[in-house]
């Protein structure tokens, strides 16, 4: 005797648990975006090349690498007294950044 399958009964839901998987995938996906254009800090240690237009670029090895700088951004000497900015041009320091969209943010700058 030969049987017949019912398609309906087998694929009827498949459409309804597509939906569901990529609604699952979306929603556990927005914290993982999310964290990425903003991120954990980092440190570099590098000479300072140039400060400009709230750029400032640091000489690590051989390649050059460009921070972005705000208001908020700690300029400090060796024993942490805050400094003018223009002061850690040509001198080995000590960046703390964080990475945003568009860059990396340097939060703190200090001479070593």
């Amino acid at each position: 005797m030969k049987t017949k399958l019912n398609r309906k009964s087998l694929f009827g839901n498949s459409g309804q648990i597509l939906a569901w998987l990529v609604v699952a995938f979306v929603a556990l996906s927005l914290p993982i975006a999310s964290r990425a254009q903003s991120g954990g800090p980092g440190v570099d240690h590098g000479v300072v090349t140039s400060i400009d237009d709230a750029k400032l670029d640091i000489r690590v090895g051989s390649r050059t690498t460009t921070y972005n700088t705000t208001e908020q951004t700690r300029w400090l000497n060796k024993r942490g007294q805050p400094i003018d900015a223009g002061d850690v041009v040509r001198k080995k320091v000590v960046v703390h950044w964080r990475f945003i969209t568009g860059g990396m943010e340097a939060l703190e700058v200090r001479i070593q």
